[in-house]
C-alpha cells in the first residue's frame, strides 16, 4: 500500500499528525512526502518501520512539530528503507538508525550520524541547519626528487595508500615562466610510473638550467575532476636547498655547483636575473 502527501495540509492540534506502523510482511507500506503541510502538536510524523515491506521518503513539503515536539520521529530497523532528500522541518528529529538525511532545512540541528554518507549539517546565515556534500579529505604528496642530465627532470611522489582502487586519476603540472604565461601539462595514471610497491611517481622533464627558480605545482584529481591532494609547491632550486643539510660534503659541493651553474645561465640568457637560483647559498 502506497500513500503520497503532495499538497494540502494535515493537522492535529492534539498529539500526532501521522503514525504509521508497519509489523507484517504482507504488502509493501509506503509513505512518500513531495509537498503539502504536515502539523502535529507533539508529533508531526511518527513511523515505525518493523520489517523490509516499510518505506519512508520525504523530498519536498513542510513537516512542523508544537514546541519542544518532534518533526520527524522514526523507530526503524532498515535505515536503508528511509530517505530524506528535502523539505522544511520545524521541531526535533530523532530516529532509531542512522545515515538517510541528504537534503532538507532544520530549525534544530539533527543528530550528525542522521546525514547520508558524504554528507554533512551545516548552520546558514538565518540560524537554520542544511545539508550539503562533505569536502573530499586532501592528502598531500609524498615528495619530490630531481634528475641531473643533459636537462633537468622533477619527479613527484604519490603514495597508493592515498588512492581509491578502480579509480581513475591524472595529474596537472603547472609551470611558472617568467614574462609568458604558465605551462600546464595534464598527465593521466596511465602516465604514471610505479616506482615501488607503495608509491607511483609523475615526471616533469625538459626543464633548462636557467629554470632552477621557476615554480612547479602539482596537483592530483580523480577523472571527474575532483582534486584528491593538496597542491605541491616546488623547484628545482628550493629542492637542492631543502635536502642540502641531509648530504654528504661530495653531494653538498655538487649541489651548489648546479644552483651556481643555474644562476650563470640565467645571467647569460637574462632570465630572470634578479632572481638567481643560487641567491640563497
Amino acid at each position: 500500500m502506497g500513500n503520497t502527501i503532495s499538497g494540502g495540509k494535515v493537522i492535529s492540534d492534539n498529539y500526532m499528525a501521522i503514525r504509521q506502523f508497519n509489523n507484517g510482511d504482507a504488502c509493501k507500506n509506503t509513505l512518500s512526502v513531495t509537498g503539502g503541510e504536515i502539523y502535529g502538536a507533539k508529533r508531526a510524523i511518527q513511523i515505525h518501520l518493523k520489517n523490509d515491506a516499510a518505506y519512508l521518503t520525504i523530498s519536498g513539503g513542510k513537516v512542523e512539530a508544537g514546541e519542544a515536539g518532534y518533526a520527524l520521529c522514526l523507530f526503524p530497523e532498515n535505515a536503508t528503507h528511509i530517505s530524506v532528500t528535502g523539505g522544511e522541518f520545524v521541531g526535533e528529529v530523532y530516529s532509531g538508525t542512522n545515515g538517510f538525511i541528504s537534503g532538507g532545512t532544520f530549525d534544530a540541528e539533527p543528530y550528525e550520524g542522521y546525514a547520508a554518507e558524504g554528507y554533512q549539517f551545516v548552520q546558514t546565515a538565518n540560524g537554520k541547519y542544511g545539508v550539503e556534500e562533505k569536502a573530499e579529505e586532501l592528502f598531500d604528496l609524498s615528495g619530490a626528487n630531481v634528475k641531473i642530465d643533459s636537462s633537468l627532470t622533477m619527479f613527484f611522489y604519490i603514495s597508493k595508500a592515498n588512492l581509491e582502487s578502480g579509480v581513475d586519476y591524472y595529474a596537472t603540472i603547472t609551470k611558472d615562466n617568467v614574462g609568458e604565461e604558465a605551462t600546464v601539462v595534464t598527465v593521466p595514471m596511465s602516465e604514471w610510473e610505479s616506482y615501488n610497491n607503495s608509491l607511483y611517481r609523475v615526471a616533469f622533464d625538459d626543464i633548462m638550467a636557467y629554470m632552477m627558480n621557476d615554480g612547479l605545482k602539482v596537483q592530483i584529481f580523480k577523472a571527474d575532476g575532483t582534486a584528491v591532494s593538496n597542491v605541491w609547491t616546488d623547484s628545482i632550486s628550493k629542492y637542492a636547498l631543502r635536502i642540502y643539510a641531509n648530504q654528504n660534503d661530495a653531494y653538498k659541493t655538487a649541489l651548489v655547483d648546479m644552483l651556481n651553474y643555474g644562476a650563470a645561465c640565467q645571467t647569460f640568457f637574462g632570465y630572470d636575473a634578479n632572481n638567481l637560483a643560487n641567491k640563497e647559498l
